[in-house]
């Protein structure tokens, strides 16, 4: 019987059953929610590395799992021929934002060069570029190939003529992205002028293509943490840069957008001209509101606050002056953390009427909200879900 068990062992067909198994379980142990999101980098690099090899190993393994094996080669090959038309090389910039740890890459774009299906919210795949300027090699080409990222853009590019896309450094690419900027700001004159470099994008995807027409509802509640504010703000600003509703007598939504961040320099991002000039932010409607959340204490907000940080406070209206006309042109401040639970319950005061809930952000907030929203859709109310994936 050890015999057989040997002889078989040396059996082609045993031998890539047993590889194409062990590849199998290996690619499913990576893909463990707990191990990717405590090491993304590994998942990607087997899945890149051991995804291609699987169906080689299954079509020499038996014969009968061929035509199975052409079936996958030949959709692989529609697949890319299909993604090839959505990716396209632009000149961009990547820089640092002042105060935190995020980088933002900014992407003129030609108005014909805009596709006309692009939704707000969402979100592209970014190549970082060639190390090797003047001709880059079959390495770094591939290298470009597979390192990419999947960023929100953080834009109306119709409406802005550029992709604006913000990101939080961690590990892997963003790190590559954070010493790229660092390096072409040392080559820049001055903050206005940093040098362009070839950016990389493909897409857009995701699907918020799908949200339904959010003006017709009677509430809309959007938030945000942290850098999920790329997702939540072109939402927001879609729906309060509507020219009309769905019929002249249909009254808008009552909008509402709370965003968390650890400090009050995250949000130079979204406020720029406010962050630069210390105006007054744009008048986003008397049926919006706007609530910027700072969980830093006041003091290290006021201790760690670099050039412009509270002078964009009072500009963009962050913190309470007691003056309605200032509130209604921007946005309010509020250190500590949102009562969630006060901020969803607002959002049924009115008995009847139809309510939407976006969010975007940590795990533990978007559960937290589930919850709370989960209760008025028990007790019969019309809502509309949506949360956005915050990382993986």
């Amino acid at each position: 019987m050890s015999g057989l068990l040997v002889n078989r062992l040396r059996n082609r067909v045993v031998i890539l059953g047993l590889v194409g198994l062990f590849l199998s379980i290996f690619m499913s142990s990576t893909a463990l929610g707990y191990l990717r999101t405590r090491n993304y980098r590994v998942f990607f690099a087997v899945h890149i590395t051991l995804a291609p090899i699987l169906p080689v190993v299954l079509f020499w393994h038996v014969s009968h799992l061929r035509t199975y094996i052409w079936e996958v080669v030949g959709v692989y090959i529609l697949m890319m021929a299909t993604r090839s038309r959505n990716i396209g090389t632009y000149p961009g910039t990547v820089s640092l934002i002042p105060g935190t740890n995020l980088i933002k890459m900014d992407i003129p774009l030609a108005s014909d060069t805009i596709p006309q299906n692009w939704k707000p919210g969402q979100h592209v795949y970014v190549s970082l570029p060639a190390t090797s300027e003047a001709s880059p090699t079959v390495k770094d080409l591939i290298r470009q190939r597979y390192r990419t990222n999947p960023f929100t853009i953080a834009s109306l590019p119709h409406e802005d003529g550029r992709i604006t896309l913000v990101a939080r450094t961690l590990d892997g690419n963003t790190k590559r992205l954070a010493a790229l900027a660092r390096s072409l700001c040392d080559q820049a004159d001055d903050d206005k002028n940093t040098p362009s470099i070839a950016i990389t994008i493909e897409g857009p995807y995701g699907a918020s293509s799908r949200l339904p027409d959010l003006a017709s509802y009677d509430y809309v509640l959007l938030l945000a943490g942290g850098v999920g504010a790329t997702f939540v703000l072109p939402v927001f600003r879609s729906i309060v840069g509507r020219s009309h509703w769905p019929s002249p007598a249909a009254a808008s939504p009552q909008i509402r957008f709370v965003w968390t961040v650890r400090r009050l320099a995250e949000v130079r991002w979204a406020f720029p001209a406010a962050a630069n000039s210390g105006g007054a932010a744009t008048n986003v409607g008397s049926n919006a509101e706007v609530e910027v959340y700072v969980t830093q204490n006041g003091q290290a907000l006021h201790d760690g606050a670099q050039d412009g940080d509270l002078e964009m406070a009072e500009g963009v209206n962050l913190l309470h002056t007691g003056s309605e006309a200032e509130k209604i042109g921007g946005s309010d401040v509020k250190h500590g953390r949102p009562d969630l639970k006060r901020i969803v319950d607002d959002a049924f005061a009115q008995p009847r009427g139809k309510v939407a809930v976006l969010v975007c952000g940590p795990k533990r907030m978007t559960e937290e909200t589930r919850e709370l929203v989960g209760r008025w859709v028990r007790k019969g109310r019309d809502v509309y879900w949506h949360a956005e994936a915050f990382g993986l």
